[in-house]
C-alpha cells in the first residue's frame, strides 16, 4: 500500500493514530467518498451518489487503552446528531481493542448505529456493523 504524503504530513506507523487516520482516509476515498472538513470528529465523509455519511473517531494504541477507548467513544457519542449517519470508532486490530468492543452491548451499537473499524498492520480494514 502506497501512502505518499506531503512534507507537512507525518507518515504514521502501526498502531499509531495517524496511521489509522491515513488508512481510513485512503479506504473511503477509494470507495468514492468525499471528505468533509469538520472539528467535531477525526473524519467525516459522504458519498456523492448515495449520500451515505460516516462520522469516525480514530484511535491508536496507548498506555491506557481502556481509558482512551472510553474517552473516544464518549466523544463520538456526544457528536451523534443524525439517525441515518454511520458512526464509528477506528482502532488498531489488537486483542486489547477487541476486548473493549466486546464489552459494549450489541443492542447499544444497533440503537446508536455504531460501527467498529479495525485496521491491521498492513492497512487492511474490517468493519464490524451493529
Amino acid at each position: 500500500m502506497n501512502r505518499e504524503t506531503s512534507q507537512y504530513r507525518r507518515i504514521g506507523e502501526y498502531p499509531e493514530e495517524c496511521f489509522i487516520q491515513e488508512i481510513i482516509d485512503e479506504y473511503f476515498s477509494d470507495k468514492g467518498f468525499c471528505r468533509i472538513e469538520t472539528n467535531c470528529v477525526d473524519y467525516v465523509c459522504e458519498h456523492p451518489d448515495t449520500y451515505e455519511r460516516w462520522h469516525i473517531e480514530a484511535h491508536g494504541a496507548s498506555a491506557s487503552i481502556g481509558l482512551d477507548f472510553h474517552l473516544n467513544l464518549g466523544q463520538l457519542i456526544c457528536g451523534i446528531s443524525r439517525h441515518e449517519t454511520k458512526y464509528a470508532l477506528a482502532l488498531p486490530d489488537m486483542p486489547q481493542f477487541r476486548n473493549q468492543i466486546n464489552n459494549i452491548e450489541p443492542w447499544v451499537c444497533k440503537v446508536l448505529n455504531l460501527h467498529w473499524i479495525l485496521v491491521d498492520r498492513e492497512g487492511g480494514i474490517i468493519i464490524l456493523e451493529p
